[in-house]
């Protein structure tokens, strides 16, 4: 059975309405720690959804197969409430390390075609980034993330871990930075 991707020239455009309320603290003149609060929703939210479907419908010469077709939809509405720490750390003198931690609620709901969906999801991620200045005014960065799955209308995408690398160097006070990036060092981060 095949896999097929397509376009949808029908769609509507999405609107989203947010709020969030946040209180932030500076700790001993070098730490931060924010908290905040946020809600937010989405109608007319864009989903990839798969149906089965002839093959010939989209591929006039094909035989009679059938195929997986995933097309972008307006299925309806998604509503998340959640909450995120962020603290930064800058005790030591060139070295500053951030970690955020995000949990959040999420539900989508809504019809396309003569499918109803409803799918709710607690999910949370937790990102560690730090800087460290080496000589020269080169800056080394590292960023570790960690996502558990996300909610999709017709089911959840998996979990997702990674690992970057950067150096930088600012020039001309800090007015031209060039850096070089690595992304995903160990090859852990998969789209389903």
């Amino acid at each position: 059975m095949q896999n097929i991707r397509v376009g949808n020239p029908k769609l509507d455009p999405s609107y989203t309405h947010s709020l969030e309320l946040g209180y932030s603290v500076l700790l001993r003149k070098k730490n931060s720690f924010n908290f905040d609060l946020y809600y937010s929703q989405t109608n007319e939210i864009i989903q990839y959804i798969s149906t089965l479907g002839a093959l010939t419908e989209y591929v006039p010469t094909a035989g009679p197969d059938m195929a997986y077709v995933t097309s972008p939809q307006n299925v309806g509405t998604s509503r998340t409430v959640g909450a995120t720490l962020i603290f930064r750390y800058k005790e030591i003198r060139k070295l500053t390390v951030t970690t955020t931690l995000n949990g959040s609620y999420s539900s989508i709901q809504g019809i396309s075609g003569n499918v109803l969906y409803f799918n709710d999801l607690f999910a949370g991620s937790l990102s560690v980034s730090g800087s460290y200045e080496l000589s020269y005014k080169i800056i080394l960065g590292a960023t570790g993330r960690l996502r558990s799955p996300v909610i999709t209308a017709q089911g959840d995408r998996q979990n997702a871990s990674t690992v970057n690398l950067s150096l930088r160097r600012n020039f001309f006070d800090k007015r031209l930075t060039i850096t070089l990036s690595a992304y995903d060092i160990f090859n852990t981060y998969k789209v389903a």
